[in-house]
């Protein structure tokens, strides 16, 4: 899933929560409105900028798992698996992270505010 081409905006976007509950997941946009979502498995955010045409590879336990070449540019990588475990090793262009519980990041990485309801708008806290 790519993100729109402008520096603010995330492949991701929705209001108070998000949650990933199995399949597989890629999603890639610009840093400044990073979404993650709630999962029981663990994650990945990439902090690897690329441009569009770009050969993208990730593997799992030295295994290929997928190859996408993006149509747009790119600042974070997101990868949801519901294959990933705890302990597995996975590699994105060239840099590698052992997976722990929740979102991993390899490379820089500055998440955004997270979810807002919108411009204006913010969702009060939950209770």
């Amino acid at each position: 899933m790519y993100g729109p081409e402008s520096g603010g905006d995330f492949a991701l976007d929705f209001d108070q929560e998000g949650t990933f509950t199995g399949g597989t997941l890629v999603a890639s946009g610009y840093a400044g409105m990073v979404e993650t979502l709630d999962s029981e498995f663990p994650s990945l955010m990439a902090g690897l900028p690329q441009s569009a045409g770009s050969n993208v590879q990730i593997e799992q336990n030295g295994k290929s798992l997928l190859s996408f070449t993006p149509t747009h540019a790119f600042e974070v990588l997101l990868v949801y698996d519901g294959q990933f475990q705890t302990g597995d090793s996975l590699s994105v262009l060239g840099e590698s992270v052992t997976l722990s519980q929740g979102v991993n990041t390899i490379g820089n990485v500055q998440e955004g505010p997270g979810p807002q309801g919108g411009f204006g708008n913010p969702q009060p806290p939950r209770r």
